[in-house]
């Protein structure tokens, strides 16, 4: 067999073969991606990064099957192979598909068909975890078991910590198992590894730790919404209506740019609402902005953030109050971010 290269996009690699057949006997009888990422960071490319993962795709199917002849592997890898073409040059070549080709040898040996989505499955456990220090909920969650089902077996390295229950759970059927974790040391982060003892197939989280500030530097999602506004100046007011959030009590979707100022405090600009880059303090889960002034306006927001799995959301109030007494206004605003 003649290996050739792609780019991670699936395109034909410069420094390979112009031209590719991608039949069982012709130039090129396979390509896998040339461009790997080694450990200075940096990404190296050549047919000889795509060769090998080729070879242990090789090693793969005759761990399942040692009887396998040469020819019955190259039908395997280019049967289960997709068509690639391309990319500015004319050319037509079979990419490697690993799962399918060990699914492929699976079946060969057992001589039983599978459900390749079910088998995946198997293989994997999802994690997450909810809370705030020091107590914290730990979720895994599988997607398929066997026929006798499976115990999920959790582990904590790095400092001191407590569950609740057992270290070893089962289920019968797809589902979740919780565990309740508490760690003492508020600044510590823990790693848990939670492992299907099934498949021997784990995850791990980093759980614990107290919530910084740069934590929550990104784009955030969300909404802000006014409750009540008042002004003694009648001919304000249409002025002050045409600029309100959205109508009352409903949020404007809007999004959120956190920034981080210093080691506690971030600025936060909100798109499409009239409010300077003000500073926030964030301490113990709470961002605060008390008193702020500009331009004769004093500005007050209060928000809690919390975590729950991957997910950063904060809920809270605000108000602003013109110095000189003609515009009171107060509401709500909420945010999510995805955790980095």
């Amino acid at each position: 067999m003649t290996v050739g290269a792609v780019d991670k996009d699936k395109v034909k690699s410069g420094y390979s073969n112009c031209v590719f057949y991608g039949s069982n006997d012709e130039e090129v009888t396979v390509v896998a991606c040339g461009d790997i990422k080694m450990e200075d960071g940096k990404i190296h490319s050549g047919t000889s990064f795509a060769t090998p993962q080729v070879t242990g795709l090789i090693a793969l199917l005759r761990s399942i099957d040692p009887k396998l002849t040469p020819a019955e592997i190259k039908k395997i890898l280019t049967g289960t192979s997709k068509e690639v073409s391309g990319g500015g040059f004319i050319y037509e070549s079979n990419l490697i598909q690993a799962d399918d080709a060990v699914l492929q040898a699976i079946e060969k040996v057992t001589g039983k068909k599978y459900d390749k989505k079910k088998l995946l499955a198997l293989s994997d456990v999802e994690l997450k975890s909810d809370g705030s220090s020091p107590e914290f909920t730990v979720t895994a969650t599988v997607e398929a078991v066997g026929e006798k089902g499976t115990s999920l077996q959790i582990e904590c390295i790095g400092g001191d910590y407590a569950f609740g229950g057992n270290s070893v759970k089962q289920l019968t059927s797809p589902g979740s198992v919780n565990w309740s974790l508490t760690i003492p040391d508020k600044d510590k982060k823990l790693t848990v590894k939670v492992t299907r003892l099934d498949t021997k197939v784990c995850r791990t989280i980093l759980v614990g730790g107290e919530m910084k500030a740069e934590d929550l530097v990104g784009e955030w999602t969300g909404g802000v919404s006014y409750d009540n506004w008042s002004t003694p100046i009648a001919m304000a007011r249409k002025q002050i209506e045409a600029k309100l959030p959205g109508t009352k009590g409903a949020p404007m979707p809007t999004s959120f740019t956190f920034k981080l100022i210093s080691k506690n405090s971030l600025s936060i600009d909100i798109k499409g609402f009239p409010m300077p880059t003000v500073p926030f303090e964030f301490s113990d889960g709470t961002l605060t902005c008390s008193g702020y002034t500009y331009r004769m306006t004093t500005y007050n927001y209060t928000a809690k953030v919390t975590q729950k799995g991957d997910v950063y959301s904060f809920s809270g109030t605000w108000s602003t109050k013109a110095t000189n007494g003609t515009l009171d206004i107060n509401g709500k605003w909420n945010g999510t971010m995805k955790k980095k």
